[in-house]
């Protein structure tokens, strides 16, 4: 399961300390498999790419690791889109309502 979250930028210096603790905190869960923060070339969009092993993991990801510095990093961008991919469970399903976010499910491929 993974998801790509779309977010606007103002304030980038402040944004690109913040996001450093976050992929440092993030980088000590065991259920991460992919975490990385991509910027546009006018440096006014971020596409964050998280890959995890299973909802339960997002949910830890969601609750605990981004929950403390949740406020600080909702008041810097602005998201834009959050399409989920794969199938999540109702438990990460709920702890994301808030947001709106977009659920593509898989319909033919495979992951090597």
């Amino acid at each position: 399961m993974y998801w790509v979250l779309t977010l606007a930028v103002d304030q980038m210096e402040k944004f690109k300390a913040l996001i450093r603790k976050l992929v440092a905190a993030t980088e000590k869960e065991t259920g991460v498999v992919q975490y990385e923060y991509n910027i546009s070339h006018d440096q006014k969009t971020v596409d964050i790419y998280e890959r995890y092993i299973d909802s339960k993991a997002a949910v830890y990801h969601v609750e605990k690791t981004f929950g403390r510095p949740s406020k600080e990093f909702l008041s810097l961008p602005k998201p834009t889109r959050w399409v989920i991919y794969g199938m999540p469970s109702n438990e990460l399903k709920q702890a994301i309502a808030d947001f709106h976010p977009i659920y593509m499910t898989p319909l033919d491929g495979f992951i090597r």
